[in-house]
This record gives structure tokens, sequence and C-alpha cells, in this order.
């Protein structure tokens, strides 16, 4: 007999908590930090990475809120818990307005003011982003990626850890190739619905498809070249004890980024890229790669 699938309560699914995994971006300047095991310090990231998702679910809530009427006519969308009156189409405002108000009230109570400015300036950009940028062409992508180092830079001043230029560099132009592969991504499934030979999605047109690929695969190159550099820079010499094993993240990063890239092209990419990734085996196998090479620079 079969069993029964697990279903999230409605708000709860309104509030989209598997989303909330892109904000282990926070714990990024922890790890490099080698700060991991302090317990007072692990806890603190945890909190912020709290108020980050909060204030992410309550972008969520207002965005289904204002597009409920296109979302009930979208074959997956109208499943949505608004769209699908499972929550009351009046709630909305009061749930997003709480967990925005949440988000604050923790941000400005338990971390310094910058933390608070940090978060203030995720909301605004997200509702800047839903409100028109998403619909300029690489704009939208320039502007995502924002949206990811800005969580990494939150991070540290959450923990009061320095964020290096370099980190903040490197994600700029790995999270930029994550970006376009979903633009890829939707570009692709616009191309497999296609009535006419150019279909238009956000802004972006099916024939850019290869110009689109073509900046994705350079920004992730673009990311391993500047991991490259960091390796003769005085901060990473001065960091660890044998930084010559670090250049052993060189090959596995343009291993990660080539099959990535592989697999979006291939048009085995069929959701979001940062989630693909979370449910990814080969990604989990690199990231443990990548950890076990960082302890060993660090210590050996």
């Amino acid at each position: 007999m079969p069993q029964p699938s697990f279903h999230l309560p409605p708000i709860l699914q309104l509030m989209r908590p598997h989303q909330w995994s892109k904000n282990v971006l926070l714990f990024f300047p922890l790890v490099l930090a080698h700060r991991l095991q302090e317990p007072a310090l692990f806890l603190t990231t945890c909190l912020a990475a709290f108020a980050f998702s909060l204030m992410a679910s309550s972008v969520y809530v207002l965005n289904d809120y204002l597009d409920v009427e296109a979302d009930r006519k979208h074959p997956e969308k109208k499943n949505r818990p608004l769209a699908a009156g499972t929550v009351p189409l009046s709630w909305a405002p009061g749930i997003g307005g709480g967990l925005c108000l949440l988000a604050l009230a923790l941000a400005f109570t338990c971390f310094p003011p910058m933390f608070g400015g940090l978060l203030v300036a995720y909301l605004l950009a997200n509702l800047a982003y839903s409100s028109m940028l998403k619909h300029i062409p690489v704009l939208d992508t320039v502007f995502l990626t924002l949206m990811f180092v800005l969580r990494i830079y939150a991070g540290g001043v959450a923990g009061n850890i320095p964020v290096s230029v370099w980190l903040l560099t490197f994600s700029l132009f790995f999270f930029l190739s994550i970006a376009f592969a979903k633009r890829v991504q939707e570009l692709q499934l616009a191309v497999q619905a296609a009535t006419s030979p150019d279909q238009k999605i956000r802004g972006y047109h099916t024939s850019d498809l290869p110009c689109i690929s073509q900046l994705g695969i350079g920004s992730g190159l673009m990311s391993v070249l500047i991991l490259a550099l960091y390796m003769n820079s005085e901060e990473m010499i001065q960091q660890y004890k044998s930084p010559l094993y670090l250049w052993l993240l060189c090959p596995i990063m343009l291993f990660w980024i080539g099959r990535f890239w592989l697999l979006t092209l291939r048009g085995h990419m069929l959701h979001d890229p940062i989630l693909y990734a979370l449910k990814d085996k080969i990604s989990y196998l690199v990231l443990a790669a990548v950890m076990a090479i960082l302890q060993i620079a660090y210590w050996v």
C-alpha cells in the first residue's frame, strides 16, 4: 500500500521554507575563518540566517499576493496557497507584514546596526527586483547575484568577522554564473513550448540562449581565475600553514562548474540551480573535498 505524501501546512507553504537553504551563505565567513567550532558564534549566525529567512518569506508572500491573478492561470503556480485558495487572500498582507517586522526586530535588537541596514537593503533590493528589474535582461541576473553576495557580507557583519574582498569577488562571478544558468533553464523551457520561432520571457528572447550560456560559462570560469589569483595573495599566505594544498581547489571548482553547465545545457537543470545543487550527490562530494582541503591547508 503506497505511503501518503507529506505536505506542509498551507501557511508554511506560502512562506516557501525550502528557499531558506540559500541563507547558508551567511555561514561562509564563519567557515572560511575556521571558527565554526565556536558555539556562541555559530548560534549567532543561525539567528542571522533565520532573520534573513523570515524576510525572504515576507517577500514571497507579497509577491504571491500581487501576482495571484496571473498565478491562477499558470499550470503550476495555480497550486500556490493564495492562488489555490488554501490560504485566504485577505490574510496575505498580515502574514507578510508580520514576517517582515519580526525579521527587522531580530536584526536591530540582536545584531549591530549595520546588519539591520543590510537586511533592509535586502528587502528593498527584492522589492525592486520583483517590481521591475526582473524584466530587464542581464541587469536582473546582476541584481540576483548582488543579493547572494549581500548575504555573505551580512554573515560577516553578524559574527563580527572580516569578509575578504577575494571572497566577495569570487562570489560575485560564481553566483552570476548560477544566475545565468537559471535564465538558460527558463529559456530552454520556453523553446520547448514555443509556438513561434522567437518567444520572449522576462525581457529575454529564446534567440538569446547562446549568448546567455556564454556569459554564464565565462562568469564561472572567471570565478576560478579569481580563486587562483587569491593563491598568491599575502592574505592567503598568512592565514594558512600549508597554502600549497589550496591549489587543489581550482581543478575541483573547474570540474563542478563544467559539470554544472553541461547538465544545464543538456536540459537537466529543471528547477532552481541552487536547490538542484543542494539535492545533487556530486555537489556534496565536491563540498566535502573543498572542506577537507581547507582544513588540511589550515592545520597541516
